[in-house]
């Protein structure tokens, strides 16, 4: 009995297979083209949820502080106002978070790095607060283009931002002291090279008036050359006229002359005939009395 020979009996359903080897499921599910770049847009799309609901409040700008991008909550620390609508962020700033934002923003575009301002008093209708300003600069790797991401992070305890807001408002006073002393220093370097540039200007309007002036002259002196040809050529004009009106007397008196001539050729030529005449009468009545004795 030590080879056993077994033998299936007819049941009401059909035979039941023998199990697979079980294996995880994701190499039994068939890949489809583009799964993995779907895979990669949900992840996106999560990390962009996760950070607009844990992250601070952001807005997102470019290096002219124009507004790319807002997150959801980030519409309570902006402020529009009247007049033609305005993407600039440091328009758009409550007023209050303005000249901390600008040095911030300021820090980052002269360091490449990323600023920070601290404690910086935020006041909403009868509430007031504390706000963080971080600005951190990124690329972004598809355009290329750098952008600024800038995080308004509000302080929910106000008695401890209370009791220590006199060290930060004291150190942000400092850096904005050094900020303020570099900018004035950079505004009286700018004022120093536009004064030399109005100088150099100056200089150049000088000489140009000078040329015009030298100009001014040459026509002046060619126009009195102008009025004195014209005179001589208004002289000339007369004597020609002059000239001319001598000329026709000339011409009537040799008309005169020669009709005067005409006659006198005329009546000479008359008299010669007449003369001719009564000398060949006369030589015929001589011929006629020769003959005759």
């Amino acid at each position: 009995m030590r080879n056993r020979i077994f033998q299936s009996k007819p049941v009401g359903t059909r035979a039941v297979r023998p199990l697979p080897l079980i294996r995880p499921a994701i190499f039994d599910i068939p890949r489809r083209p583009g799964l993995r770049h779907k895979t990669l847009a949900s992840l996106a799309a999560l990390r962009q949820r996760v950070f607009e609901r844990y992250a601070p409040p952001s807005v997102t700008v470019d290096r002219e502080g124009l507004i790319l991008h807002m997150s959801d909550h980030a519409g309570r620390f902006l402020q529009y106002v009247s007049g033609e609508p305005s993407r600039n962020l440091l328009t758009l700033v409550n007023p209050e978070l303005r000249a901390q934002l600008r040095t911030t923003l300021h820090r980052v575009l002269r360091d490449g790095d990323s600023a920070v301002s601290q404690r910086v008093r935020f006041s909403r209708g009868e509430t007031s607060s504390f706000v963080n300003i971080s600005a951190r600069p990124f690329r972004d790797d598809d355009s290329g283009q750098d952008v600024i991401v800038v995080f308004f992070d509000e302080i929910e305890n106000e008695t401890a931002a209370q009791q220590d807001a006199p060290v930060h408002e004291a150190a942000a006073d400092a850096d904005k002291l050094i900020d303020l002393e570099q900018d004035l220093h950079r505004v009286e370097t700018q004022m120093d090279s536009l004064t030399e540039d109005a100088s150099v200007s100056a200089e150049e309007l000088t000489a140009s008036n000078e040329e015009l002036q030298a100009i001014n002259e040459e026509l002046r002196s060619t126009s009195e050359e102008l009025e004195v040809g014209k005179e001589e050529l208004q002289s000339v004009n007369e004597e020609r006229v002059t000239v001319n009106l001598e000329l026709s007397d000339t011409v009537a008196e040799t008309a005169r002359a020669n009709d005067d001539l005409r006659n006198l050729i005329s009546s000479t030529a008359f008299r010669r005939c007449s003369s001719t005449a009564r000398c060949a009468s006369s030589d015929i009545r001589r011929r006629r009395s020769g003959s005759s004795s």
